[in-house]
């Protein structure tokens, strides 16, 4: 079965990736989501790397052949790491935290990895980090097992990963026109977002901003 069939299979229609309003600007700034490799090439100020989602500082055995990708989650962002980061940054106040729901024809169109589960971890390298439909299918294996437990597809929908930590790598980038939404946990996330970038970003991007707390949730 290709990569599109399986994606339509299990009703796949967006990927995800979290990050803070302040990195959002960088990103929009961009005009693309950046891997950690096309971060290092383009630089910027200290403290936007010091806490960029991209720098995932808490993977301290990432592989350096991953730095070239983009780290994405299939329909649901990684909570585990998302809550990781933000007990890390929570005395930053002027952090919100947001997810893009982006759309999920990248995974088509473009030579993707998957990784059933964190793909810093050594679990990951022994279960093997693929492509194509293959790679794809086997994040929906029936058991997965990590350091962090044993997890079953019971009571999951079929868009959704056996592990959470599951991810999706696009290599090196993935234009802002394929975001559909930027999704905040509360409306006072999304208005304090909305104030600190109207006056730097077009409109455009604003309008794709809206609310779900369940994105947000183990």
């Amino acid at each position: 079965m290709a990569l599109s069939a399986s994606l339509a299979a299990r009703s796949v229609e967006f990927i995800t990736h979290f990050t803070s309003t302040y990195n959002l600007l960088g990103i929009i700034e961009a005009g693309a989501l950046l891997s950690r490799s096309r971060m290092d090439e383009i630089g910027g100020d200290a403290e936007r790397r010091a806490c960029y989602d991209g720098m995932d500082t808490f993977d301290e055995q990432r592989f350096d052949e991953l730095r070239r990708y983009v780290n994405t989650n299939i329909t649901r962002p990684n909570s585990y790491l998302l809550n990781q980061y933000r007990n890390r940054f929570r005395d930053k106040a002027y952090l919100q935290w947001c997810v893009l729901l982006i759309d999920a024809e990248v995974l088509a169109q473009r030579d993707v990895l998957f990784s059933v589960t964190n793909a810093a971890s050594k679990v990951a390298k022994d279960y093997g980090i693929n492509g194509g439909a293959q790679g794809f299918d086997a994040l929906f294996n029936e058991v997965i097992i990590t350091t962090r437990g044993r997890f079953t597809r019971r009571g999951l929908a079929a868009n959704i990963p056996t592990d959470i930590q599951a991810e999706a790598l696009v290599p090196d980038m993935i234009d802002l026109k394929y975001v559909r939404h930027v999704v905040f946990e509360t409306q006072s996330d999304l208005s304090e977002g909305r104030r600190a970038l109207t006056a730097c970003v077009e409109s455009s991007i604003i309008d794709r901003f809206c609310v779900d707390d369940r994105l947000f949730k183990p």
